[in-house]
């Protein structure tokens, strides 16, 4: 479970900076050689992606043990993320394969198409295909035509280039596979389709089933296959098929490679936990046995470690159905986790204080392990567009029974454009609310991330009676209410006194808020997440809102903005025009306040019972249409301003230090641009070496 908000509103440049370091908003920053900061900006006029690169600072002054472990976990991320493109669509990897082939070979190509296939390229690298990764719908390239391609492969051909990849007798008929995919916005035109009245898995674009399954042919599999998280299924004849995710089955060569690098890293384990949870990882990969990662999971819970990993199929959001997992690979290293470890240990404390009642609280939490990390590399659901932290595992009886791990992800959240942050809040806030957000957002952000994966996700339990996962019950609302539940919890909770005292405990005397401070920043909280999503209706289209984490904002922003629905509430917000503009404004924090807690209430409810007809009503009325004439003021406003859609990351490069032939160190570098870090990871695949 993730928070995404991060990428998708004007939180995109309030971000996280820990107490304990100075701001560090630098535009273009290059420290030296370093490629650190605003790398490039993609799309007409630099609005489509913000390409930012990362700083680890401390990872050289880790021991040299632990810097060759973290290179061993890398490899294993880098070797699975060519399976997100086959997840994704059925020809988003042929489209990532033909479009590097022409790159390789740009010297021999006009320059003018050389450049729109660069930039299309790009962009597939971004999204792991021509499907947009947060919101699902599908993206054309901005300059290049069919035309232009078919003369680039044709150029490339003379030059002995080959395309044994395509499906096809002739070259024009392997890129004729292609066309539609890549040029046609209509065709296959989202990725996870979950509106009523749709057969959800029949029209979503997305490659975990075979073109012509469908819904019913699905509900034939027996219940544990459909269920199952490491599986695609294909049809043959009228039948379907499931393909498990192993070595010796589905993505056979990517999960040979991921083994062969978690076996190096093994033996360089920090702790007993650590290791068996590597070694049991690897067997889940060999035999496709989930129990096999779920006990991974409880001795990855167990390993509380300075460096830690995620690979495997983990993430569910874009199975229609919230089952299959897709692909991520991550390494990082523990950073300062003082106030998020506090505020871990107050668990209890908030779950006794959850408005919901009292049959659905835990009596008793063990304390998350919660830490601050820097992100050293991430891959498949974890890059080039990354998460703002996560709460892992998904399994809710092992959360309930063992734990679960709250990491924020502290090197992605710093990273960002003071300027863009400026322009945006002179642009979207009213004037009362512009300087609370500008000297406060960082905080806001903050406590909404720290909040929504440490005490949101971690709370709550079902109903005594209810035989099944919610996950699996609910169906395709489950990801949207989880992510709208955990963001309503980091709200609710954010004004309560004891969130006030551990902030204060973290600060000098001098600099500690006074109750009537925290009151005002009650109302900060709570204008810069309702106008901050309003800021994000620029990215929608077609009258839908797309994806979990979108549909849960939405369904936030819908409620309180309209009462709930009701002619006698009054939940103290509402959307205004003033001098042509559209905004958020606030009444009384307090009935904002009870808002949040009525919605809390009823999402906790329904996932408690595992109630899919009431979570889809909610989700259908308030989470998935938006106001058409909202939506044109806010993205007017923000082409003008030239603000980012997207903000991609590049991270640094582990460098193996041989000696004798021998991997004696590792370093890191800041020298790649996004082109050269994606175009690595392609050499890599599938190397031992």
């Amino acid at each position: 479970m993730r928070l995404e908000r991060l990428t998708t509103t004007c939180a995109l440049a309030l971000l996280f900076v820990a107490a304990s370091i100075g701001s560090s908003w630098a535009r273009a920053t290059q420290h030296g050689k370093k490629r650190i900061g605003e790398l490039e900006r993609l799309g007409p006029k630099g609005r489509d992606a913000l390409v930012l690169g990362l700083d680890a600072p401390g990872f050289d002054a880790l021991p040299k043990n632990e810097r060759i472990f973290a290179y061993y976990l890398s490899r294993a991320a880098i070797a699975g993320n060519d399976i997100l493109y086959k997840q994704n669509h059925r020809h988003a990897f042929a489209i990532k394969q033909l479009l590097e082939q022409l790159y390789h070979h740009r010297a021999e190509l006009p320059k003018p198409i050389a450049t729109h296939v660069h930039d299309y390229l790009k962009y597939v690298w971004i999204h792991h295909g021509q499907y947009d990764h947060r919101t699902g719908e599908k993206f054309v390239p901005n300059a290049l035509t069919f035309a232009e391609l078919k003369r680039a492969a044709e150029i490339v051909k003379t030059r002995g280039g080959r395309f044994d990849f395509l499906a096809g007798a002739t070259l024009e008929a392997k890129l004729e596979t292609l066309k539609s995919a890549i040029f046609d916005k209509s065709v296959e035109p989202h990725l996870t389709v979950t509106a009523k009245g749709k057969d959800i898995i029949k029209e979503s674009a997305v490659n975990l089933f075979d073109p012509g399954v469908t819904q019913a042919l699905l509900d034939a599999v027996p219940r544990a296959l459909r269920d199952q998280l490491n599986v695609r299924f294909a049809l043959e004849g009228n039948t379907v098929v499931a393909q498990v995710f192993k070595i010796g089955g589905l993505y056979d060569r990517e999960l040979r490679t991921v083994a062969y690098w978690l076996k190096k890293a093994a033996p360089l384990a920090q702790t007993s936990e650590q290791r068996k949870g590597i070694e049991a990882l690897v067997r889940f990969f060999e035999t496709g046995d989930e129990k096999l990662f779920r006990e991974h999971s409880v001795h990855w819970l167990k390993s509380d470690n300075r460096i830690d990993y995620l690979a495997g199929f983990i993430e569910q959001l874009k199975d229609p159905r919230g089952v299959i997992g897709n692909w991520e690979g991550m390494v990082s290293f523990a950073a300062d986790s003082r106030l998020i470890g506090r505020i871990a240990e107050q668990a209890l404390y908030f779950e006794g204080k959850m408005p919901w009642p009292a049959v659905y609280k835990r009596s008793s939490i063990k304390k998350p392990v919660s830490n601050v990390v820097h992100v050293l590399v991430g891959t498949g659901d974890m890059g080039p567009v990354p998460w703002a932290g996560y709460n892992l595992p998904n399994y809710a009886d092992i959360r309930r029974d063992v734990g679960s791990k709250n990491v924020i992800l502290l090197n992605i959240l710093q990273a960002g454009s003071e300027k863009d942050r400026q322009r945006e809040i002179s642009e979207f806030y009213l004037p009362p609310y512009r300087r609370l957000v500008m000297e406060h957002g960082k905080l806001f952000r903050r406590m909404l991330v720290y909040l929504h994966e440490v005490i949101g996700h971690a709370s709550g339990q079902p109903d005594k009676s209810l035989k099944g996962d919610p996950r699996v019950l609910i169906g395709r609302s489950f990801s949207s209410l989880e992510e709208c539940r955990a963001d309503l919890i980091a709200l609710y909770h954010f004004g309560d006194p004891k969130i006030r005292a551990l902030i204060n405990d973290t600060l000098p005397k001098s600099k500690r808020y006074t109750a009537e401070q925290w009151r005002k920043l009650e109302l900060g909280m709570y204008i810069w997440f309702l106008q901050g999503h309003q800021i994000g209706l620029r990215t929608m289209r077609d009258g839908v809102v797309k994806g979990a984490h979108r549909r849960a904002e939405h369904a936030i922003y819908r409620f309180v903005t309209q009462n709930g629905g009701s002619k006698t509430k009054d939940y103290g917000a509402k959307v205004v025009k003033r001098g042509g503009k559209y905004f958020v404004a606030i009444s009384d924090p307090a009935k904002v306040h009870r808002g949040l807690r009525d919605l809390l209430v009823a999402l906790q409810v329904t996932k408690s019972t595992g109630n899919a007809k009431e979570a889809n009503r909610l989700f259908d009325r308030f989470g998935t249409n938006y106001d058409p004439a909202v939506q044109k003021n806010v993205k007017l406003r923000a082409a003008r301003l030239g603000m980012v859609k997207n903000r991609v990351v590049v991270y640094p490069r582990l460098v193996p230090v041989l000696k004798g032939g021998k991997l004696v160190d590792v370093k890191l570098a800041y020298d790649e641009t996004l082109t050269d870090q994606q175009l690595r990871f392609s050499r890599l695949s599938g190397k031992t070496e």
